[in-house]
């Protein structure tokens, strides 16, 4: 309604409005999907390199919701990203531990201890490429050869770009990060219009004829998709079922 009466105000009496997740509105800007967003995004310097921000018309603050006693010492996004116990994963084994979820579906490079933890399919990271890069006709890649590359990466605490620096570290690597952004599909979007490279597990990489998965030859970036749950849980009856079920549709995919 604020853009719509702005806009109308400047003489633009109609608006088409189409809906973007919202990590992935930055990209569209940068593709020419859109031509505005209209959000509450936040004004950070890396994105006033690439896109023009108006004049706030609502600000707002932010916290961390931590466990008490801020046992990770979680003041600020810096210790985040610094601490390797903090991760997406951790937040899910998390909110099982607590009783707020019965049932995670987790990206692990083990099993957990003090889990029932159920592997439904194995996968692997791959660097996602756009068709007009030129490793586009490559069915692989080297780690060496990703040296130089803009990427596209997932915030600090997502396992799939934990995996990925852990093969760098290995090399004593690093790769050049142009953007970080807070889910699979806006990186998807991102790599899409061109932006740089991208890293996403092998089976979330999707149908987008633009998008191509390449397999790192010379590094091991696998890991296994579980279903995660208490032991004391794990017979009861709904979340027996589920077990069983997950497992009937991952064997009949997989046949």
């Amino acid at each position: 309604d604020v853009a719509r009466a702005v806009m109308k105000k400047l003489g633009v009496p109609e608006l088409k409005a189409i809906v973007v997740g919202y990590g992935a509105m930055i990209p569209a800007l940068m593709a020419r999907r859109v031509d505005m967003a209209t959000s509450g995004l936040y004004i950070k310097p890396k994105r006033c390199e690439s896109i023009i921000y108006s004049e706030p018309d609502l600000c707002g603050a932010e916290a961390f919701a931590v466990k008490k006693g801020n046992p990770f010492n979680i003041l600020t996004y810096e210790n985040i990203g610094n601490n390797k116990n903090v991760t997406m994963t951790t937040c899910l084994l998390d909110l099982v531990a607590q009783y707020d979820v019965d049932v995670a579906v987790v990206t692990l490079l083990e099993p957990k201890v003090g889990f029932v933890c159920e592997k439904l399919f194995d996968q692997e990271v791959r660097i996602l490429v756009h068709r007009n890069h030129p490793f586009w006709k490559r069915d692989h890649v080297t780690l060496a050869q990703l040296r130089g590359e803009p990427f596209i990466l997932r915030e600090a605490g997502s396992m799939t770009r934990q995996i990925f620096e852990r093969a760098l570290a290995k090399r004593d690597m690093e790769v050049t990060t142009r953007l970080m952004l807070g889910s699979r599909e806006a990186v998807k979007e991102a790599v899409g219009a061109g932006l740089g490279l991208g890293i996403v597990l092998d089976r979330e990489i999707g149908h987008d004829p633009r998008l191509r998965g390449l397999r790192v030859k010379d590094a091991d970036l696998s890991a296994g998709e579980y279903l995660v749950t208490l032991a004391k849980n794990r017979d009861r009856g709904v979340i027996r079922e589920f077990f069983a079920l997950a497992a009937a549709y991952v064997a009949k995919d997989a046949g």
